[in-house]
């Protein structure tokens, strides 16, 4: 009886290797309905329900499996990191130091106390554990952290990688190509290590830095298929979707993620570009809304919204978001275009708060020839108004031009810090008269 239980514990062990799941559950039971508290069979569906995110589910048979068998190391490691997955550092960290004469175990407290924000003990304990055994990928993971510049982290990256070549280490070192925009190399590292949800989500941003955008599209829904819950994947299919021009299609992937988690301002983002795109502005407004709340110096967003409000006529609020942006870019004449249109636009429904406007303007940037230009338009239509003639009508000659990029710029999505509005006014009262 022993020896079929250990047979199908073998082969559940194998088939989670290999990511097959629900095979080395079945596997599990099987050996359960035998031996109901064999350890191995506890700890491996503690392992299954891990990687599968169920972690309350995974901490109660981890935990009967440590209670049942305190001895066996495995199983108080496993415990460990589900524990620090649930963010029970301490409970975790009590753990690993109760193990710490063993180098791996050293590295897992490491990277608690990254985690901590005790930067000091955890390179310590990473150092530690590599003159115990210069072999612990983990630790030379953890190192890269603290690498002074690219070449010093890729050097780690790359010796974890030749320690110890597994899904992790190839898809640490794939994300630093990625980000460094090498992607023929992050492929070379990354293809045979496809296992999990995240290395496919990886694998398919691989692929459209190298142009390949179907090939990208069949790695993401790889990645959908082995995880429903991967809202990175869902916002990346977006992107990918929006890029070919299939509205729907991208709206329908940003809809998914948000409703895994509402609060993913890539996904809002995203949805908005779609939705202005579209002609709803409205909607549009509304997720921008949502970017910013989260983000209020997202300028890309920022920047968006004055679009929009523009589109539902609150032209105040669109340029006191112009006007910040300014402050910050001062020399943008994109910006100038558009502050010089919406004053203008403005001024057909409420003349004297758009010349306070313009006021601001000029007296803040003199130099700016758009400034100068909105001024003397403005009092041209308040001669107009004087001797009873039709409001002249100020349309750009490069309208379409300026609407088209608008729509580049809005999708942009670059955060950078801005200066509070006021300090574009100075001493400057709204109130004044010009």
């Amino acid at each position: 009886m022993m020896n079929n239980v250990d047979l199908m514990l073998d082969k559940a062990f194998q088939a989670f290797n290999t990511n097959d799941l629900r095979l080395a559950e079945t596997l599990c039971r099987e050996a359960m309905r035998i031996l109901p508290t064999h350890g191995d069979a506890l700890y491996l569906l503690g392992l299954i329900a891990y990687r599968e995110k169920s972690l309350n589910v995974a901490l109660d048979l981890l935990h009967e499996a440590v209670t049942l068998y305190p001895a066996v190391v495995n199983y108080e490691l496993a415990y460990a990191e589900v524990l620090r997955a649930k963010g029970l550092l301490d409970e975790a960290l009590d753990i690993y130091l109760r193990q710490m004469n063993h180098p791996k175990v050293r590295t897992e407290a490491g990277f608690i106390y990254l985690s901590q924000g005790k930067m000091a003990l955890a390179k310590q304990c990473f150092h530690t554990a590599l003159k115990d055994d210069e072999k612990i990928a983990s630790a030379y993971l953890g190192l890269a952290m603290f690498a002074k510049n690219k070449k010093e982290r890729e050097n780690f990256l790359l010796k974890a990688f030749s320690c110890e070549a597994n899904e992790n280490t190839a898809y640490q070192l794939a994300l630093f190509y990625v980000r460094a925009k090498d992607f023929a190399k992050a492929e070379t590292i990354l293809k045979d290590y496809l296992i999990f949800s995240r290395d496919w989500t990886l694998f398919a941003a691989v692929l459209e830095g190298l142009k390949r955008p179907d090939e990208a599209m069949v790695a993401l829904q790889k990645a959908i298929d082995l995880d429903a819950y991967n809202t990175g994947a869902f916002v990346q299919q977006g992107l990918l979707l929006e890029h070919s021009k299939d509205l729907d299609g991208a709206a329908c992937s940003y809809r998914k993620a948000l409703a895994l988690d509402d609060s993913l301002i890539e996904a809002h983002d995203g949805l908005s570009n779609v939705l202005m795109a579209k002609g709803d502005f409205a909607l549009a407004l509304e997720h921008t809304r949502r970017v910013i709340l989260h983000d209020p110096n997202h300028s890309g967003s920022l920047y968006k919204l004055g679009i929009l409000l523009e589109q539902t006529e609150d032209f105040e609020e669109a340029l006191g978001i112009y006007f910040k942006l300014l402050i910050s870019k001062p020399n943008k004449k994109h910006l100038e275009k558009r502050i010089h249109k919406t004053i203008l636009a403005l001024a057909q429904t409420k003349k004297r708060l758009a010349k306070k406007f313009a006021k601001g303007w000029l007296k803040n940037f003199p130099c700016s020839r758009f400034a100068q230009q909105t001024w003397n338009m403005l009092k041209v239509l308040s001669v107009a108004v004087l001797l009873g003639c039709a409001l002249p009508s100020f349309a750009f000659d490069d309208e379409q031009n300026l609407l088209a990029w608008d729509m580049k710029y809005a999708a942009q999505g670059d955060a950078e810090s801005q200066y509070n509005m006021a300090k574009l006014w100075g001493n400057v009262s709204l109130s004044q008269s010009p």
